[in-house]
């Protein structure tokens, strides 16, 4: 760009107020100076963006839905947590009392099903001493023992509470019923089959061994906790009675055949009292109180034991002897033998009816704990609703609250801001920061400055023929258009009184030497468009504007009190007046020293004055102390009443614009984000486009039409500094569903997208440390839809395919024929048929805007936004996007070749 002496500016058409008193146009484009454009920017990106993803989890903007959302999943999860630990605490306590409870009456009765065991060992214990006896000394007397204790083993068997089930009994035991036949079986064929004593000691002890299983698996499926020692003796106790049971019997025929036939007996004799013995002293080393209740019952029988070890001395000397056999010693064996039996079955019940007592308490225990338990769980259930509910009604009750403080907050920011604004025309707003931090402001020495005044020739008359009202309008639509077109360059409005007009520039923002030049251009472009404002009381009559400028130092300061104002003193102040008042109409009078600087800078042309009316002027002369020469400006080299576009197409205010409706993405976005409230600078290269035209027309304050001719980088570098400064702001670039995947024929296209997501990806981790987000959007098919595919664009399109034909080569029309080149660009001269004017184009594109939205004002927005295209039911250019990259390249290039079949194979048609 040129120096903003050559800024582009467009002419007014109706004003309108704004604030502070001001008139702006809101139809007219906006053109920015580059220190506008920044704080612009820096306005917008002034806002704090969230640092961390843990920020953002913390933190939340309490006013916004999803803000409100954030904060009420917080506060509930606070009383959630711990409300919820509690549950959990609770209900784990109760599934355990209730665990332990129910162990608790599964071993009770486990141990009341081992009493019934227990019971039914001994019958069969007693059935087969005297089956060992009768076998070992068959007599009626030995016959009649044996037949007594049938009934009782019959009788025991039936007493059983339960039969066990499982994979490893014998079949002979698989029933109750069952196991009765195989006994009686057994005692029919005893005096067919001449069975020994062995024999019979194996048959019973094979059926006493699946009892004791039973007993063993009964105990061992059972959780018995505290008493588990307890039962273990119990258990012990059981074994050892079994034990000592085999060395009953093995004794009863011992004497009943006065000894062991066989050597093998003798040992298996011993055998069993040893492991008696030793189970027995295991049962004592488990559980004190067995060994405590088997000496109890011991004591009752205390000669029992001596005389049981007399009878074994003699068994372990083994005299056998026929002569000896004796079925009355055989009987004392058994009596004391059962005697001692009887003491380990008192201790065995006694020690079950203990453990049992104890597991009773337990039970009783564990039951009053589930009760309690249950009682607190059910509080707990109830009350912890209540806690949330209270939780949830107070959190709505502050976010109200919260949203009431927001709009209040919001509606004195407001306030503040038109106070600012006001204070802002008062006083720069270099010196009006100063006076609102309390700060001393000390008048400064400007060594270099150019000071404009104007006024309207002929005011006194117009003002004649006015009415009051009609001079404060008619000073309003002139003062309103001064306003705005003072705006667009480096100056600064110091005063109006009355018709005189004051600006400044280098002061109070010192700028080099473009003071004169932005002076002497702001002069031009005023009195251009003074020539064309109107008197709407008096058609007839035109405004005259006389000008005049000077410059040289000023010294600059804030005079009063109660009502503040920036002031400017100095000769340079007085000349320039002299050179406003002693000038001619519809003319600008400048100094010698603006001239020298204005033919430093360039590019004006200027006329000596030639009259001697300011040269004896003895003010004027005093401040000069040479001969005085003034000049009159009469043009800048490029501006000729309204500055040009970039094509040379004039922009008076007479050129038609269209009202087509049709618009890009950034058009859709624009109008969202202002609908929002949002300050929106929507930069154009061509104001005369559509879309830019009817931003325009919607004269929102908030909605700003920015035209951009970048061709250097200056104002976006500078632009970025800010950025940067401030570690704040988004970069949002809008590529295509074409930018990650390739198509035939349009790779020409296809790079610039491919471009544009290679800058962003390298440009979104460059500027990571600075706290700025780049998000790519990446639209699917919306040719259909967008300007893109306008009537003029697509008559454009077709005139350039038929000129592309004409202008190419006879090798490529050689290779490629035309009827492949005509068939390719049929692809894209389609899309234009497929434009539907009834469509609501701006809701079609929402899901871009969506996406531009988001990656905008999210506090963490995704690096790309894959939108698939508004083609009404599936985009196929985005489905294929997402899969793409996992494809190997003969896939890749397989499925384009079926979509794109024009492709497949070149008919070489060389007409």
């Amino acid at each position: 760009m040129k120096d903003m002496g050559d800024s582009k500016i467009h002419p007014t058409k109706t004003q309108q107020p704004t604030h502070g008193g001001r008139s702006v146009s809101t139809d007219s484009i906006i053109s920015l100076t580059p220190s506008q454009i920044n704080d612009a920017i820096t306005s917008m990106l002034s806002m704090r963006q969230v640092a961390t993803k843990c920020d953002a989890v913390c933190r939340g903007n309490p006013i916004t839905d999803a803000g409100k959302r954030k904060q009420m999943i917080k506060m509930l999860s606070v009383v959630m947590i711990p409300v919820l630990v509690i549950t959990g605490m609770t209900a784990n306590t109760f599934i355990i009392a209730i665990d332990s409870y129910i162990s608790s009456s599964s071993v009770r009765e486990l141990l009341s099903f081992s009493i019934e065991l227990g019971a039914l060992l001994r019958t069969i214990q007693f059935e087969r001493d005297m089956s060992a006896l009768y076998v070992s000394n068959i007599k009626p007397e030995t016959k009649d023992f044996l037949l007594q204790r049938y009934p009782d083993t019959d009788l025991a068997i039936q007493n059983l509470s339960k039969w066990p089930r499982g994979d490893d009994i014998i079949n002979e035991m698989e029933t109750r019923e069952r196991f009765l036949s195989y006994l009686n079986k057994h005692r029919y064929q005893l005096d067919v089959y001449n069975q020994s004593v062995e024999t019979e000691l194996n048959f019973y002890s094979n059926s006493i061994m699946v009892l004791l299983t039973w007993l063993y698996d009964s105990v061992s499926e059972s959780s018995t906790g505290s008493v588990w020692k307890d039962v273990v003796a119990y258990q012990e106790i059981i074994v050892s009675s079994e034990l000592f049971g085999r060395e009953r019997a093995l004794g009863v025929s011992f004497y009943a055949t006065g000894g062991f036939e066989t050597r093998e007996e003798y040992l298996l004799f011993m055998e069993n009292q040893d492991r008696a013995n030793v189970t027995f002293e295991s049962a004592r080393f488990y559980s004190q109180i067995a060994f405590d209740i088997y000496n109890f019952e011991l004591a009752k029988n205390a000669n029992v034991s001596g005389r049981i070890e007399e009878f074994r001395n003699r068994i372990k000397s083994n005299n056998y002897s026929r002569e000896s056999a004796s079925i009355t010693e055989a009987q004392m064996w058994f009596d004391n033998m059962t005697i001692y039996q009887g003491v380990l079955t008192r201790t065995q019940n006694a020690l079950a009816l203990t453990i049992d007592e104890n597991l009773a308490k337990a039970s009783d225990e564990e039951l009053k704990s589930v009760i309690t338990i249950c009682i607190v769980f059910g509080v707990i259930l109830i009350v912890c609703p209540l806690i949330v509910f209270a939780v949830y009604s107070l959190t709505s009750e502050i976010q109200k609250y919260s949203i009431s403080i927001a709009n209040r907050t919001k509606a004195l920011n407001k306030e503040k801001k038109l106070t600012d604004m006001l204070l802002y025309q008062m006083l720069p707003r270099e010196v009006a920061e100063m006076l609102k931090r309390s700060e001393q402001v000390n008048a400064e020495q400007y060594s270099e400055s150019t000071i404009f005044f104007s006024d309207i020739v002929g005011f006194t008359s117009i003002s004649a023929q006015s009415s009051p009202l009609q001079v404060v309008d008619m000073l309003n639509n002139l003062y309103s258009c001064f306003d705005e077109r003072i705006d667009v360059y480096d100056v600064y409005k110091v005063e109006t009184i009355g018709d005189a007009y004051m600006v400044v520039s280098g002061v109070p923002k010192r700028n080099g030497i473009r003071h004169a030049s932005e002076i002497a251009t702001v002069a031009l472009d005023l009195l251009d468009h003074v020539k064309k404002l109107e008197i709407q009381h008096l058609p007839e009559t035109k405004f005259k504007l006389r000008i005049g400028a000077h410059s040289g130092p000023v010294l600059a300061g804030v005079v009063g009190t109660k009502m503040p104002r920036y002031c400017l003193f100095g000769k340079t102040v007085s000349i320039a007046s002299k050179m406003e008042s002693q000038g001619r109409a519809n003319k600008i009078q400048i100094s010698q020293t603006t001239r020298d600087l204005l033919i430093t800078i360039g590019g004006f042309v200027m006329d000596e004055r030639r009259d001697s009316e300011m040269r004896t002027d003895r003010d004027v002369m005093n401040a000069f102390s040479d001969m005085v020469r003034t000049y009159w400006l009469q043009r800048r080299d490029g501006f000729t009443g309204s500055f040009s576009d970039a094509s040379g197409n004039s922009t008076d205010e007479e050129t038609h614009f269209s009202t087509n409706k049709s618009g890009g993405f950034g058009y859709y976005l624009a109008n969202r984000l202002a609908n929002k409230g949002f300050t929106v600078f929507a930069g154009v290269l061509n104001i005369k486009d559509n879309g830019a035209i009817n931003l325009n027309d919607r004269k929102l304050s908030n909605l700003h039409v920015v035209e951009l001719n970048v061709t250097k980088t200056e104002h976006i570098q500078e632009a970025v500094l800010k950025v940067q400064m401030t570690s704040a702001g988004r970069i949002v670039n809008v590529s295509s569903v074409l930018g990650r995947q390739t198509w035939p024929a349009r790779s020409a296209y296809q790079i610039s997208k491919h471009g544009i997501e290679t800058m962003s990806d390298s440009l979104r981790l460059e500027m990571i440390k600075f706290g700025v987000g780049v998000s790519i959007i990446e639209p699917g098919v919306y040719s259909h839809i967008t300007s893109i595919n306008s009537e003029s664009a697509c008559d454009r399109l077709k005139q350039q395919i038929g000129q592309m034909w004409e202008e190419a080569t006879a090798e490529v029309r050689e290779l490629y024929g035309k009827d492949y080149f005509y068939r390719a660009s049929k692809r894209y001269t389609e899309q234009c048929s497929r434009i539907d004017p009834t469509l609501d184009t701006e809701k079609a594109v929402e899901p871009v805007t969506d996406a531009m939205e988001d990656a905008l004002i999210n506090v963490h927005p995704k690096p790309r936004y894959l939108v698939d295209g508004g083609t009404g039911m599936f985009d196929g250019y985005s489905i294929y996007a997402r899969f793409y990259n996992f494809f190997p390249e003969y896939i890749n290039d397989f499925l384009l070749k079926m979509k794109t079949g024009c492709y497949n194979k070149i008919s070489k048609n060389k007409n």
